[in-house]
């Protein structure tokens, strides 16, 4: 049963009341049999009669209509405002259509909740918020204007001035858009701190152009690993100059390359390699360059190359110390050079009169031979492994060792000398007698 009371004109002179004891039901019903979409199913208005504040009429309405060409239904909220005088004007702000989906301020809703609206200044107008398209869940703000240039978030605060970020996406095509961060400090525009490309790219202050691009100073805290490289692209090079900078030759070896060619390298033994890459130039090898090692500096170049030592005025240019202590010298003027070994008094106790060198001398042999490298010929040398058990501090290395032995001949000229002096001394008590 349904029960309404009204006044004899058709108005009601009080609230609607509509009961039924299987529950009560208000029908407004179309009599249209072709319904497209927007027309009009029925609605309720919400209807104010004082005009003395100039806004007599509607107010509100609700409305439901007909959508996807009359085969569907939704219900629209709509609302205004009264400019002061006259009927107010009212618009859609809300609709909800028959899938579920929630329109607030659109009425073309294609999402689960679909918000647009529009803000004047630097953020773009015209946005949707929305989820689940496509079977497909996210949470997406899209922008339906083709000539728009963001979509995104805006976050923002509001006191005497206006600071925000936005994050959103820029569109680069009809497929393809880049993600972009801006700050706003003030003011009515925006300016770019971060941007992530379509392709992967990241760059912060500026449009990367590599998978990390930054623009200005870069502080790192914790630990930054890079790829090996190589020589003609070392992992640690130069905007300007690719192929000239740092990499990694091996395990615990660290290079450097200049116009794509390693000029210096060390090794995990600490030795340093200059313009070779071997800590043994020259030695059995073709390798031409420097390498500096725990126990030696090697220096090895072709047959035009040279070492040189260069410096200003008279002086000492290479100085060989034993444990601290000074035991000889390289020294040149502007017409000699010296090799010196130390001899200072102030090194020595214990000082007496040389005896006889005669017999170590006798028993010398002094040879001719041919060097096995070259077939040069050599007529007056000795033999390391003889001298050795004559004058060992003459002879050095150990034919044990993978080094050659080595004669310093040096070390003879004070025997000679003493035994100069022995003939010139016998001489010349031959020539008194």
């Amino acid at each position: 049963m349904t029960r309404a009371r009204d006044l004899a004109d058709g108005k009601f002179d009080t609230d609607v009341e509509v009961e039924n004891s299987s529950g009560a039901t208000l029908k407004l019903t179309s009599t249209d049999t072709t319904g497209a979409d927007t027309e009009l199913l029925g609605q309720i208005d919400f209807v104010s009669s004082d005009s003395s504040t100039g806004s007599a009429g509607t107010q509100a309405r609700i409305k439901g209509v007909y959508e996807d060409n009359g085969d569907s239904s939704g219900i629209a909220f709509i609302t205004g405002a009264s400019t002061g005088s006259g009927t107010p004007t009212i618009s859609e702000k809300m609709r909800i259509r028959h899938e579920g989906n929630v329109g607030i301020g659109v009425s073309d809703v294609r999402h689960p909740l679909h918000i647009a609206y529009s803000e004047t200044g630097s953020i773009p107008t015209d946005h949707q918020i929305g989820a689940s398209s496509d079977n497909k869940n996210y949470i997406g703000i899209h922008n339906t204007s083709d000539s728009a240039t963001y979509s995104g978030i805006a976050l923002e605060t509001r006191t005497t001035g206006a600071s925000r970020w936005l994050i959103a996406n820029e569109r680069q095509d009809n497929f393809l858009g880049d993600l972009v961060f801006l700050t706003r400090d003030g003011g009515s525009s925006g300016s770019e701190v971060v941007r992530i490309q379509n392709n992967g790219n990241v760059g912060i202050g500026v449009t990367p152009t590599q998978k990390l691009h930054v623009s200005g100073n870069a502080i790192v805290t914790g630990i930054a690993r890079l790829g090996d490289g190589s020589a003609s692209s070392p992992a640690y090079q130069f905007v300007s100059d690719t192929n000239t900078g740092m990499f990694r030759v091996d395990s615990d070896k660290l290079a450097f390359s200049t116009g794509g060619t390693e000029r210096f390298r060390v090794d995990d033994s600490g030795h340093l390699n200059y313009a070779c890459t071997t800590i043994s130039p020259g030695l059995g090898n073709t390798d031409t360059g420097i390498a500096i090692r725990a126990d030696s500096i090697i220096a090895a170049s072709s047959a035009s190359g040279y070492v040189s030592i260069n410096r200003n005025g008279d002086g000492t240019r290479i100085q060989f110390n034993n444990s601290g202590n000074t035991r000889g010298t390289i020294t040149v003027t502007g017409t000699t050079t010296a090799y010196n070994t130390s001899s200072d008094r102030r090194l020595k106790s214990n000082i007496q009169d040389a005896a006889s060198a005669s017999a170590k001398i006798d028993a010398m042999k002094v040879r001719q031979f041919d060097w096995t490298e070259d077939g040069k010929h050599q007529d007056y040398g000795m033999i390391a492994q003889e001298l050795q058990s004559i004058e060992p501090l003459a002879v050095s290395g150990s034919e044990d060792s993978n080094k050659m032995m080595g004669v310093d001949y040096s070390i003879l000229v004070p025997m000679l000398i003493k035994e100069i002096q022995e003939l010139r001394s016998r001489v010349a008590a031959l020539e008194a007698s």
